[in-house]
Parts: structure tokens; sequence; C-alpha cells
């Protein structure tokens, strides 16, 4: 199936939507280590026939300060400090990027990932201590009509 036709059942409410969250605690270097960069992290869909719509990020903020940079999936930039599309190096800080469970980030045009696809992102630590970053992706599967 092609994204247009994805998108054609989606629009049409041809399918089964069930919610999904990916969940991934990030272990990030101090910024004195490859300045605390960590470049091309991925998580891939579990589901070889739904295709995932991102709707929200969240994080509990306890990580401190970080930059993120997150890629639709096939390599193409994504989120950015220059917005979509915008340069590899713009990685946007987590307090403007990451809402928190009682109140998530909605990114305005969810981000579409086929089935088995990679959410790809760039971490940037701020801080000169090692920190885990809990990130949370949350959006929804979406089974089209006629796939199994």
């Amino acid at each position: 199936m092609t994204l247009q036709q994805f998108q054609a059942a989606l629009a049409a409410g041809k399918g089964t939507p069930t919610p999904k969250f990916f969940v991934i605690d990030v272990a990030m270097p101090g910024s004195g280590t490859n300045s605390g960069l960590l470049q091309n992290q991925k998580i891939t869909s579990d589901s070889a026939q739904a295709w995932f719509v991102l709707q929200r990020l969240m994080t509990d903020q306890s990580a401190g300060s970080f930059r993120f940079q997150i890629y639709p999936d096939g390599g193409q930039a994504g989120y950015s400090s220059t917005g979509i599309g915008g340069a590899a190096n713009n990685r946007i800080r987590n307090e403007c990027l990451f809402g928190t469970g009682s109140l998530p980030f909605i990114i305005g045009v969810p981000m579409i990932y086929p089935p088995q696809g990679n959410i790809v992102f760039d971490i940037q630590n701020l801080s000169a201590s090692p920190v885990t970053a809990h990130l949370v992706f949350a959006g929804f599967l979406f089974l089209p009509d006629g796939t199994s």
C-alpha cells in the first residue's frame, strides 16, 4: 500500500485505529563526550501491516535540557528549528518540543510511518553529566480495510 492509498483510507475512515505508545529510555553521555550527541536512534514499529500515525511527543522532563530532532521514515529531514525539512544540525530544545503526560506536545501535522517503519531521531544532552531521557511517542496504529 502506498502513502497516498493509506491517506485515502484514513480520510475515509476505512480501517481500524488502535492507540499506540512507543516508550524508550535513552541514556545520553555528558556534553563532553561527542558533544553529548546520539544520532540516528531508531524505534521500529512492531506491526507488519498497520501504519503508525505519530501525534504527540512527551517526556517526564527529569533529564534536564537536551536538543532533539525527529525524522520521517526514509531519512529526510523532519521537525527542526528551521521547520519541516530543516537543516540536520538544527535540533530543538526539549522544553519547546516535548510536553508531559498531562499536557503533551501535539504535532501540528502528524508524522506517518509505514508498517515496520523506523522513527529516527537525534538527541543531544546539553548537560555535562550523563542523563537518561524518558521519551514517549504517542499516536495510533491504523490497519486499513482489506489488510490483515
